[in-house]
């Protein structure tokens, strides 16, 4: 079995996993988390508070939705179909768990721009990018961008 053929068939169940737990997830906000946490009143030419909430869960859905269709489409190839443990699928749904946990965790201890900084820097190091002249700048500027996007476009402010 090749190389490529071994990346395909790993894929195809971590994204139907993937998918799969971001769809519960996102469905969970939609369903309990957002309307017990935010309020729905605004204004008379407001837009709801929950509104970006709601339309981030729903983006959620949308693309888990995409990422298990594609991970069917790519189970049902010939090197999809030569399986995968459920061991290996369940250890990466874990991880990734467990990297986004420790992003929030220093989201709310250190702020934005440097739990966003690490969290780039640290997935890019995960995926094999090692050349520092490009994992140094985009860590230190795609934060500041998305701060200063988000600020302006959203009036959200990110600590």
């Amino acid at each position: 079995m090749s190389p490529a053929d071994t990346t395909a068939q790993s894929g195809a169940w971590t994204d139907i996993a993937a998918g799969t737990l971001m769809a519960l997830a996102a469905l969970l906000m939609v369903a309990a988390i957002i309307p017990a946490e935010v309020s729905d009143a605004a204004g008379r030419n407001d837009i709801s508070p929950a509104f970006v909430p709601q339309v981030t869960a729903y983006l959620i859905l949308g693309f888990s939705a995409l990422l298990i269709v594609n991970g069917i489409k790519r189970r049902n190839t010939p090197a999809g179909r030569a399986g995968q443990s459920v061991g290996v699928v369940a250890r990466d749904v874990v991880l990734a768990a467990v990297a986004v946990t420790l992003f929030q965790l220093a989201f709310v201890h250190l702020g934005f721009l440097i739990a966003g900084a690490a969290a780039i820097a640290v997935a890019m190091f995960a995926i094999g990018e090692r050349r520092l002249v490009l994992v140094v700048p985009l860590a230190g500027l795609a934060p500041v961008a998305l701060q200063q996007a988000s600020w302006r476009l959203l009036s959200i402010w990110l600590p």
